[in-house]
């Protein structure tokens, strides 16, 4: 009582401090018979004005969602929040939502227990053999979730979720949530069940067909999030994604995009998605893509470009015909027309196929020696080492970013053999220098009728 005095009272100092007691309340009994008044006083607190008021509110639900094992709570939890973002015509702060990225759902137990529940009460064989199960073996069932009780709640947290981010695509497509909700849905993408996932396939891609709805971070997520939908229960739909590659294509031509670690590595496992669909991928368009990935990793820093070349292998492997690409110094024929701007900029043009990689043969003397020996090992079609074919694209970067100052692999000094070759070098023309003085000065006594006393004399004779 004395703490939702506090959360309604005027001073913030007091709705801090009650918020930071519910925060430990919660930490402490998530199991406790009253934990519904507990996340009742927190979920209005994550859309406090309030800075700090609003962090520890979030950060309370979100150690809970990370947390809880049993799924009551984050069930009451994730209920009262999207209550709350439908009531306030959502226009509740990103942080919210973003507690939801932090949520621990197992989509196998929700998609068992979903099923199960429906042959259960639509079958009698099932409520007999309820009836003849013995009341205690019912209740310990119960308790460790083998009857589909953890299921149950991840199924209706899912489907709070999708319910509450298809409100906000319909009804905020260019609004501040919507780069949260489109990492909630790229995220938890492998849960959704076919009837919603049609309907959110829809409605994402006409906000994308439209080039000032989103910001290039959020058409990016947007791209992620469709490849996502469609390569999980969506794989068995015949959906022509052109539309979506095709901005995919444009967004990887964006300076901002490649510059950003975390954007970058999006882009790249949108890369892989496509990837994985290898009935579905087409030559030119997989040419288009590979030569827009190593035109990048000609300008971009070495930890960037590193990345950019694995995806750039991947693509290789997954569409043999682009191999071409790298054998047409010998291909007969007049050399190519200047490519027209609406020509760069179509995924399906025939130019990509028809042309030759040679910012290969450039990236064979990078400075960086795992860029180098990628490159040459693109140009040979060899597939990547084992170590750089597991990592994903933003290991890779993170690996070999000199953002610490530190060069990785770092740099070997000469070997005794080297020294000695240097050593003999630098002594050589130590004792030739003098040699050399000797002959100028002649040569300058010579032209000028005597010796040079001075620079200046000598500068003299030089004009």
């Amino acid at each position: 009582g004395l703490l939702r005095g506090w959360l309604r009272s005027g001073e913030q100092q007091q709705r801090l401090a009650a918020v930071r007691g519910l925060a430990a309340l919660l930490e402490k009994g998530r199991d406790f018979n009253g934990v519904d008044q507990l996340i009742g006083g927190l979920v209005p607190s994550c859309n406090s004005a309030d800075d700090e008021e609003r962090a520890v509110a979030c950060g309370a639900l979100t150690e809970l969602f990370a947390a809880d094992v049993a799924g009551e709570a984050t069930l009451l939890a994730v209920r009262s929040m999207a209550a709350l973002l439908k009531t306030s015509s959502f226009s509740v702060h990103p942080s919210m939502l973003e507690c939801w990225l932090s949520l621990r759902l197992d989509a196998s137990a929700a998609a068992a227990a979903a099923s199960a529940e429906k042959e259960r009460f639509g079958a009698r064989k099932g409520k007999k053999r309820r009836r003849g199960i013995d009341p205690v073996a019912r209740e310990l069932a119960a308790a460790s979730g083998d009857r589909g009780d953890v299921g149950l709640k991840s199924a209706a947290v899912l489907e709070q979720l999708f319910v509450s981010y298809a409100r906000v695509v319909k009804a905020r497509p260019g609004g501040p949530l919507m780069p949260l909700v489109l990492r909630g849905i790229a995220k938890f993408a492998h849960c959704v069940n076919v009837e919603l996932l049609l309907d959110l396939v829809s409605n994402l891609r006409t906000i994308l067909r439209d080039p000032a709805a989103l910001s290039t971070p959020a058409a990016l997520h947007c791209v992620h999030a469709l490849l996502r939908l469609l390569s999980g229960h969506g794989a068995a739909l015949a959906v022509d994604m052109r539309d979506v590659q095709q901005r995919l294509y444009s967004l990887l031509a964006e300076q901002a995009l490649l510059a950003d670690t975390r954007l970058l590595a999006t882009a790249l496992d949108c890369l892989d998605h496509l990837c994985r669909q290898r009935s579905a991928l087409l030559a030119p368009r997989i040419a288009s893509f590979f030569c827009r990935l190593v035109d990048a990793a000609a300008t971009l820093p070495h930890a960037h470009a590193v990345a950019l070349l694995a995806a750039a292998s991947r693509l290789l492997v997954a569409c043999p015909r682009v191999t071409a690409l790298l054998d047409g110094t010998d291909r007969a024929g007049p050399p190519l027309a200047p490519a027209r701007a609406d020509e760069r900029e179509d995924v399906d043009s025939p130019r990509a196929i028809n042309s030759t990689a040679w910012q290969l043969a450039l990236l064979h003397r990078h400075y960086h020696p795992v860029v180098a020996q990628l490159a040459k090992r693109l140009a040979a079609a060899e597939p990547l080492p084992p170590a750089l074919g597991r990592s994903t694209p933003l290991r890779l970067m993170a690996t070999y970013s000199d953002a610490s100052g530190a060069f990785n692999p770092p740099p070997q000094p000469p070997s005794k053999r080297r020294r000695a070759a240097d050593a003999a070098k630098r002594a050589a023309s130590s004792s030739g220098g003098g040699e050399l003085h000797e002959s100028i000065e002649a040569a300058v006594a010579r032209a000028g009728g005597g010796e040079a006393s001075s620079a200046l004399d000598f500068a003299v004779l030089l004009r």
